[in-house]
């Protein structure tokens, strides 16, 4: 049941901060994601690549759960969607995908086939604010999620000005009193679905 999400981050700030380059971010987590998936699946890795170098490594106990996968958050920009196009199990939608989700979408199902990959091969969570909405819009906004395909769906309750933990909970409770009933029959992840492997990194 697990589901790795990774984000690049797009603060150069705390990229300086913990002494990294932001500006390799991206082929960074690409050479990692292939570090990981070894590590996984196999008794003993051997890597050498620019930034990780294992000899005869390994994890004492393989995970039981094959395989994880790993999920990609955001994506601004074409780059980055094609980069959760040819590695990712999933991809987290952001907050700019609100405007252009089927955009969004398009460039990642395209790179999936370029890639080798099913055209659906890359399961979608859509992002959907709560915070200035009702029963009426959220249905609206959680049925175009569906009919972009997504098979999860997450909710926001930032920018309300909330202060409190309470407040955030009693927003998401309303909405699924309001809406939750319609939503019961979303499509789900299988629990042991065969994905194909994600192309290596460029």
């Amino acid at each position: 049941r697990l589901r790795l999400g990774i984000g690049l981050g797009s603060n150069e700030e705390e990229a300086i901060g913990l002494g990294t380059d932001f500006h390799t971010r991206g082929a960074r987590v690409e050479e990692q994601i292939e570090v990981m998936r070894m590590l996984w699946t196999q008794d003993v890795v051997n890597f050498e690549g620019r930034w990780h170098h294992i000899i005869d490594g390994g994890l004492m106990v393989l995970p039981v759960q094959r395989p994880i996968p790993i999920w990609i958050g955001g994506g601004h920009g074409r780059r980055p969607l094609e980069r959760i196009g040819r590695l990712a199990d999933g991809w987290v939608a952001g907050s700019s995908a609100q405007g252009d989700a089927e955009g969004q979408l398009e460039t990642i199902r395209n790179a999936s086939v370029a890639a080798g990959r099913p055209r659906d091969a890359v399961q979608v969570q859509g992002r959907m604010p709560l915070v200035g909405g009702g029963a009426e819009e959220w249905a609206l906004a959680a049925e175009r999620w569906r009919e972009l395909d997504a098979t999860h769906l997450a909710v926001n309750t930032s920018r309300g000005g909330f202060t409190t933990a309470a407040e955030h909970l009693t927003l998401a409770e309303r909405f699924m009193d309001e809406v939750g009933k319609d939503l019961a029959n979303w499509p789900r992840t299988p629990s042991r679905r065969e994905r194909p492997p994600a192309a290596p990194p460029r």
